[in-house]
Protein backbone atom coordinates (compact mmCIF):
# COMPACT_ATOMS: atom_id res chain seq x y z
CA UNK A 1 0.00 0.00 0.00
CA UNK A 2 1.85 3.00 -1.15
CA UNK A 3 -0.03 6.83 -0.57
CA UNK A 4 0.76 9.60 -2.77
CA UNK A 5 3.12 11.15 0.00
CA UNK A 6 5.16 8.15 -0.14
CA UNK A 7 5.45 8.70 -4.03
CA UNK A 8 6.39 12.20 -3.60
CA UNK A 9 9.30 11.10 -1.20
CA UNK A 10 10.36 8.66 -3.37
CA UNK A 11 10.89 11.74 -6.01
CA UNK A 12 12.35 14.40 -3.90
CA UNK A 13 14.43 11.67 -2.55
CA UNK A 14 15.85 10.37 -5.67
CA UNK A 15 16.29 13.50 -7.48
CA UNK A 16 18.11 15.22 -5.03
CA UNK A 17 20.61 12.28 -4.84
CA UNK A 18 20.78 12.80 -8.68
CA UNK A 19 21.18 16.21 -8.46
CA UNK A 20 18.85 16.57 -11.39
CA UNK A 21 18.68 20.28 -12.96
CA UNK A 22 16.17 21.72 -15.93
CA UNK A 23 19.01 20.13 -18.38
CA UNK A 24 18.78 16.63 -17.63
CA UNK A 25 17.06 14.05 -19.34
CA UNK A 26 16.41 10.26 -17.71
CA UNK A 27 16.43 7.35 -19.48
CA UNK A 28 15.63 3.93 -18.52
CA UNK A 29 14.82 0.38 -19.64
CA UNK A 30 13.27 -0.79 -16.31
CA UNK A 31 9.20 -1.62 -16.16
CA UNK A 32 7.05 0.19 -14.59
CA UNK A 33 5.93 -2.05 -12.13
CA UNK A 34 8.87 -2.13 -10.47
CA UNK A 35 10.13 0.58 -8.15
CA UNK A 36 13.57 1.52 -10.31
CA UNK A 37 11.19 2.39 -13.09
CA UNK A 38 8.09 4.06 -11.08
CA UNK A 39 9.78 5.33 -8.04
CA UNK A 40 13.42 6.43 -9.05
CA UNK A 41 12.87 7.55 -12.54
CA UNK A 42 9.40 8.37 -13.08
CA UNK A 43 8.43 10.05 -10.23
CA UNK A 44 12.46 11.81 -9.98
CA UNK A 45 11.31 13.06 -13.36
CA UNK A 46 7.94 14.27 -12.58
CA UNK A 47 9.32 16.28 -9.35
CA UNK A 48 12.00 17.77 -11.04
CA UNK A 49 10.05 18.36 -14.15
CA UNK A 50 12.09 16.94 -16.21
CA UNK A 51 11.55 14.20 -19.77
CA UNK A 52 11.83 10.56 -19.00
CA UNK A 53 12.46 8.36 -22.01
CA UNK A 54 11.88 4.61 -21.58
CA UNK A 55 12.75 1.71 -23.69
CA UNK A 56 10.72 -1.27 -24.00
CA UNK A 57 13.94 -3.71 -23.29
CA UNK A 58 17.60 -3.43 -22.23
CA UNK A 59 20.35 -3.86 -25.42
CA UNK A 60 23.85 -3.67 -24.58
CA UNK A 61 24.61 -2.95 -28.17
CA UNK A 62 22.04 -0.58 -28.37
CA UNK A 63 22.08 1.35 -25.59
CA UNK A 64 24.50 4.07 -26.26
CA UNK A 65 22.88 4.51 -29.42
CA UNK A 66 19.36 5.13 -27.89
CA UNK A 67 20.93 7.21 -25.11
CA UNK A 68 22.80 9.90 -27.79
CA UNK A 69 19.23 9.51 -30.06
CA UNK A 70 16.91 10.57 -26.70
CA UNK A 71 19.76 12.90 -25.89
CA UNK A 72 19.73 11.27 -22.31
CA UNK A 73 21.64 12.97 -19.42
CA UNK A 74 21.35 9.94 -16.60
CA UNK A 75 20.22 6.85 -17.01
CA UNK A 76 18.83 4.28 -14.32
CA UNK A 77 20.13 0.59 -14.52
CA UNK A 78 21.09 -2.41 -12.16
CA UNK A 79 24.04 -3.82 -11.88
CA UNK A 80 23.52 -6.49 -14.28
CA UNK A 81 22.76 -3.63 -16.99
CA UNK A 82 26.11 -2.16 -16.21
CA UNK A 83 28.17 -5.21 -16.27
CA UNK A 84 26.45 -6.33 -19.91
CA UNK A 85 27.59 -2.93 -21.07
CA UNK A 86 31.32 -3.67 -19.61
CA UNK A 87 31.16 -7.12 -21.69
CA UNK A 88 30.23 -5.27 -24.76
CA UNK A 89 32.62 -4.97 -27.62
CA UNK A 90 34.38 -1.59 -27.55
CA UNK A 91 33.33 1.08 -30.04
CA UNK A 92 33.45 4.63 -30.99
CA UNK A 93 29.76 4.61 -29.26
CA UNK A 94 31.14 4.40 -25.84
CA UNK A 95 31.60 7.68 -25.88
CA UNK A 96 29.36 9.31 -27.95
CA UNK A 97 26.51 10.47 -25.92
CA UNK A 98 25.57 13.47 -23.05
CA UNK A 99 25.24 10.87 -20.04
CA UNK A 100 27.16 12.25 -17.25
CA UNK A 101 25.97 9.46 -14.52
CA UNK A 102 23.93 5.65 -14.33
CA UNK A 103 22.79 3.78 -11.70
CA UNK A 104 24.42 0.63 -11.71
CA UNK A 105 23.61 -1.02 -8.19
CA UNK A 106 25.31 -3.61 -7.33
CA UNK A 107 28.89 -3.07 -9.06
CA UNK A 108 32.19 -3.58 -7.49
CA UNK A 109 34.64 -0.90 -7.19
CA UNK A 110 36.78 -2.16 -9.68
CA UNK A 111 34.42 -2.63 -12.30
CA UNK A 112 32.85 1.00 -11.67
CA UNK A 113 36.51 2.30 -12.47
CA UNK A 114 36.73 0.70 -15.80
CA UNK A 115 32.82 1.52 -16.20
CA UNK A 116 34.21 5.21 -15.52
CA UNK A 117 36.92 5.08 -17.46
CA UNK A 118 35.77 3.63 -20.77
CA UNK A 119 32.73 5.33 -21.11
CA UNK A 120 32.91 8.53 -19.47
CA UNK A 121 30.07 8.00 -17.11
CA UNK A 122 30.30 8.36 -12.97
CA UNK A 123 28.49 5.14 -11.93
CA UNK A 124 26.13 5.61 -9.23
CA UNK A 125 25.91 2.99 -6.91
CA UNK A 126 25.09 4.15 -3.54
CA UNK A 127 21.64 3.78 -2.96
CA UNK A 128 19.58 0.26 -2.33
CA UNK A 129 16.05 0.08 -0.89
CA UNK A 130 12.99 -1.42 -2.36
CA UNK A 131 9.26 -1.20 -3.24
CA UNK A 132 8.46 -0.45 0.44
CA UNK A 133 10.86 1.95 1.23
CA UNK A 134 12.76 3.69 -1.73
CA UNK A 135 15.35 4.87 -0.79
CA UNK A 136 16.59 3.36 2.60
CA UNK A 137 20.08 4.18 1.74
CA UNK A 138 21.51 6.54 -0.39
CA UNK A 139 24.26 8.82 -0.85
CA UNK A 140 24.42 12.28 -3.20
CA UNK A 141 26.55 12.00 -6.11
CA UNK A 142 28.54 14.86 -5.01
CA UNK A 143 28.93 14.14 -1.75
CA UNK A 144 32.02 13.48 -0.20
CA UNK A 145 30.80 10.48 2.14
CA UNK A 146 30.43 8.49 -1.06
CA UNK A 147 32.08 5.13 -0.30
CA UNK A 148 32.56 2.68 -3.63
CA UNK A 149 32.40 -0.42 -1.34
CA UNK A 150 29.05 0.12 0.07
CA UNK A 151 25.22 1.09 -0.99
CA UNK A 152 25.16 4.77 0.81
CA UNK A 153 24.15 6.36 4.12
CA UNK A 154 20.99 5.71 5.82
CA UNK A 155 18.51 8.05 4.53
CA UNK A 156 17.89 11.02 6.51
CA UNK A 157 14.11 10.53 7.10
CA UNK A 158 14.74 6.83 8.44
CA UNK A 159 15.62 5.59 11.34
CA UNK A 160 18.07 2.69 10.79
CA UNK A 161 19.07 -0.39 11.95
CA UNK A 162 20.90 -3.62 11.62
CA UNK A 163 19.34 -6.39 13.76
CA UNK A 164 20.10 -10.00 14.87
CA UNK A 165 17.51 -12.29 14.50
CA UNK A 166 16.88 -11.87 18.62
CA UNK A 167 16.16 -8.43 17.38
CA UNK A 168 19.18 -6.64 19.12
CA UNK A 169 21.39 -4.17 17.37
CA UNK A 170 24.99 -5.87 15.88
CA UNK A 171 28.38 -4.04 16.49
CA UNK A 172 29.95 -1.99 14.02
CA UNK A 173 30.94 -4.26 11.02
CA UNK A 174 28.96 -7.36 12.10
CA UNK A 175 26.44 -8.56 9.45
CA UNK A 176 22.80 -7.97 10.60
CA UNK A 177 19.38 -7.66 8.88
CA UNK A 178 18.38 -4.13 7.75
CA UNK A 179 15.72 -2.82 9.06
CA UNK A 180 14.01 0.72 9.14
CA UNK A 181 11.05 2.57 10.44
CA UNK A 182 10.11 5.93 9.87
CA UNK A 183 11.30 9.48 11.68
CA UNK A 184 9.26 12.40 11.88
CA UNK A 185 7.97 11.57 8.10
CA UNK A 186 4.49 9.74 7.56
CA UNK A 187 5.11 8.94 4.25
CA UNK A 188 9.10 7.73 4.52
CA UNK A 189 7.58 4.37 3.98
CA UNK A 190 4.96 2.23 2.86
CA UNK A 191 1.59 2.14 4.90
CA UNK A 192 1.44 -1.65 4.57
CA UNK A 193 -0.01 -4.58 2.92
CA UNK A 194 -3.46 -5.66 1.59
CA UNK A 195 -4.11 -9.38 2.23
CA UNK A 196 -6.28 -11.55 0.08
CA UNK A 197 -9.08 -11.01 3.32
CA UNK A 198 -9.10 -7.42 2.00
CA UNK A 199 -7.42 -6.15 4.85
CA UNK A 200 -4.18 -3.99 5.62
CA UNK A 201 -1.90 -5.02 7.89
CA UNK A 202 0.40 -3.38 9.43
CA UNK A 203 4.31 -2.49 7.83
CA UNK A 204 5.90 -2.89 11.23
CA UNK A 205 7.42 -5.88 13.19
CA UNK A 206 8.17 -4.60 16.73
CA UNK A 207 8.49 -1.26 16.03
CA UNK A 208 10.43 -2.09 12.10
CA UNK A 209 10.24 -2.82 9.11
CA UNK A 210 12.69 -6.24 8.67
CA UNK A 211 13.69 -6.01 4.77
CA UNK A 212 14.95 -9.55 4.92
CA UNK A 213 18.22 -8.03 3.57
CA UNK A 214 21.66 -8.32 5.66
CA UNK A 215 23.93 -5.66 5.65
CA UNK A 216 26.90 -4.09 7.62
CA UNK A 217 28.10 -0.96 8.24
CA UNK A 218 31.66 -0.02 7.21
CA UNK A 219 34.14 2.59 8.61
CA UNK A 220 32.78 4.70 6.46
CA UNK A 221 29.45 5.16 8.04
CA UNK A 222 28.05 3.88 4.62
CA UNK A 223 26.18 0.53 4.88
CA UNK A 224 27.70 -2.90 2.38
CA UNK A 225 24.90 -4.64 1.27
CA UNK A 226 25.82 -8.46 2.01
CA UNK A 227 22.77 -10.42 0.77
CA UNK A 228 19.14 -11.49 0.80
CA UNK A 229 18.76 -13.50 4.01
CA UNK A 230 17.14 -16.44 1.88
CA UNK A 231 20.00 -16.32 -0.65
CA UNK A 232 22.94 -17.08 2.03
CA UNK A 233 24.93 -19.69 2.65
CA UNK A 234 26.74 -21.46 5.49
CA UNK A 235 29.69 -23.52 4.56
CA UNK A 236 32.50 -25.44 6.88
CA UNK A 237 30.81 -23.67 9.63
CA UNK A 238 31.26 -20.25 8.37
CA UNK A 239 28.25 -18.08 6.21
CA UNK A 240 29.37 -17.28 2.86
CA UNK A 241 27.37 -14.02 1.44
CA UNK A 242 26.33 -14.94 -2.26
CA UNK A 243 26.99 -11.22 -3.59
CA UNK A 244 30.36 -11.17 -2.34
CA UNK A 245 30.80 -14.97 -3.88
CA UNK A 246 29.89 -13.68 -6.99
CA UNK A 247 31.37 -10.61 -7.37
CA UNK A 248 34.40 -12.64 -6.31
CA UNK A 249 33.88 -15.43 -9.24
CA UNK A 250 33.08 -12.75 -11.65
CA UNK A 251 36.77 -10.97 -11.19
CA UNK A 252 37.96 -14.18 -13.47
CA UNK A 253 38.86 -12.57 -16.98
CA UNK A 254 36.46 -15.41 -18.67
CA UNK A 255 33.53 -15.27 -16.43
CA UNK A 256 30.94 -12.53 -17.93
CA UNK A 257 28.22 -13.40 -15.41
CA UNK A 258 27.95 -15.32 -12.30
CA UNK A 259 25.15 -16.79 -9.86
CA UNK A 260 25.96 -18.84 -6.66
CA UNK A 261 23.55 -20.59 -4.55
CA UNK A 262 23.34 -23.65 -1.63
CA UNK A 263 22.86 -27.15 -2.56
CA UNK A 264 21.59 -29.64 -0.16
CA UNK A 265 25.11 -31.52 1.74
CA UNK A 266 25.59 -34.62 2.68
CA UNK A 267 26.88 -32.61 6.02
CA UNK A 268 24.90 -30.24 8.64
CA UNK A 269 25.66 -27.03 6.27
CA UNK A 270 25.28 -26.38 2.57
CA UNK A 271 27.81 -27.19 -0.60
CA UNK A 272 27.83 -24.32 -3.08
CA UNK A 273 27.34 -24.07 -6.78
CA UNK A 274 28.17 -21.70 -9.46
CA UNK A 275 26.79 -20.80 -12.63
CA UNK A 276 28.81 -19.09 -15.09
CA UNK A 277 28.70 -17.46 -18.21
CA UNK A 278 31.84 -17.35 -19.79
CA UNK A 279 32.82 -14.40 -22.36
CA UNK A 280 32.54 -15.12 -26.08
CA UNK A 281 35.12 -17.81 -27.27
CA UNK A 282 36.09 -18.91 -23.09
CA UNK A 283 36.48 -22.50 -22.52
CA UNK A 284 35.84 -23.68 -18.92
CA UNK A 285 39.01 -25.68 -17.42
CA UNK A 286 38.04 -26.99 -14.18
CA UNK A 287 41.59 -27.18 -13.33
CA UNK A 288 42.18 -23.77 -13.95
CA UNK A 289 39.21 -22.55 -12.63
CA UNK A 290 40.17 -23.98 -9.11
CA UNK A 291 43.53 -22.42 -9.25
CA UNK A 292 42.03 -19.09 -9.16
CA UNK A 293 39.05 -19.97 -6.32
CA UNK A 294 42.19 -21.20 -4.45
CA UNK A 295 44.15 -18.26 -4.60
CA UNK A 296 41.12 -15.42 -4.95
CA UNK A 297 38.61 -17.19 -1.88
CA UNK A 298 38.77 -18.87 1.41
CA UNK A 299 38.42 -22.33 1.52
CA UNK A 300 35.21 -22.90 2.39
CA UNK A 301 33.57 -20.38 0.09
CA UNK A 302 35.13 -22.13 -3.10
CA UNK A 303 32.01 -23.69 -4.79
CA UNK A 304 31.87 -27.79 -5.06
CA UNK A 305 29.36 -27.03 -8.34
CA UNK A 306 30.37 -25.67 -11.19
CA UNK A 307 27.99 -25.64 -14.25
CA UNK A 308 28.69 -23.30 -17.31
CA UNK A 309 25.17 -22.19 -19.03
CA UNK A 310 24.14 -19.72 -22.03
CA UNK A 311 22.25 -17.00 -19.50
CA UNK A 312 21.04 -17.08 -16.30
CA UNK A 313 17.53 -17.19 -15.73
CA UNK A 314 16.49 -13.01 -15.14
CA UNK A 315 12.80 -11.49 -14.24
CA UNK A 316 11.61 -8.16 -16.02
CA UNK A 317 14.18 -6.38 -14.32
CA UNK A 318 17.48 -8.07 -14.64
CA UNK A 319 17.13 -9.53 -11.37
CA UNK A 320 18.86 -13.29 -11.44
CA UNK A 321 15.99 -16.05 -10.24
CA UNK A 322 17.80 -18.01 -8.13
CA UNK A 323 14.89 -20.13 -7.21
CA UNK A 324 15.10 -21.51 -10.85
CA UNK A 325 18.74 -22.67 -10.62
CA UNK A 326 17.95 -24.04 -7.11
CA UNK A 327 15.31 -26.24 -8.83
CA UNK A 328 17.73 -28.30 -11.52
CA UNK A 329 20.77 -28.01 -8.89
CA UNK A 330 22.42 -30.72 -10.51
CA UNK A 331 22.59 -31.19 -14.35
CA UNK A 332 24.40 -33.20 -16.86
CA UNK A 333 26.30 -30.47 -17.16
CA UNK A 334 27.47 -29.96 -13.44
CA UNK A 335 31.10 -30.61 -12.90
CA UNK A 336 31.67 -31.56 -9.47
CA UNK A 337 35.34 -30.38 -8.52
CA UNK A 338 35.38 -32.36 -5.50
CA UNK A 339 34.29 -35.54 -7.41
CA UNK A 340 38.01 -34.73 -9.76
CA UNK A 341 39.76 -34.41 -6.24
CA UNK A 342 40.03 -30.38 -6.66
CA UNK A 343 39.95 -29.58 -3.04
CA UNK A 344 41.62 -27.64 -0.42
CA UNK A 345 43.74 -30.34 2.07
CA UNK A 346 43.35 -29.12 5.39
CA UNK A 347 47.14 -28.05 6.00
CA UNK A 348 46.69 -25.60 3.19
CA UNK A 349 42.97 -23.72 4.59
CA UNK A 350 42.94 -20.26 5.00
Amino acid sequence: MLSHGYYCRCGELNAAALELTDEDVLFASLPLFHAGGLLIVLMSALYRGVPARFESSFSARAFFDRASVTEATVAIGVGAMGAALLASQSSTADRQHRLRTMMVAPMAPESQNRFRDRFGIEPWTEVFGQTECMPITVTPLSSGARDADGCGLPAPDLDFALLDDAGDPVPDGAVGEICVRPLDDPYAMFDGYWTPEGRMTTPLDDGWHHTGDSGRRLPSGSIAFVDRKKDSMRRRGENVSSLELEVAISAHPEVAECAVHAVPSDMADDDIKACLVLVDGADFDPIEFFAFARAALPYFAIPRYVEVVSRLPRNAVGRVMKHVLREAPHTVGTVDLQALGLTVGRAERR
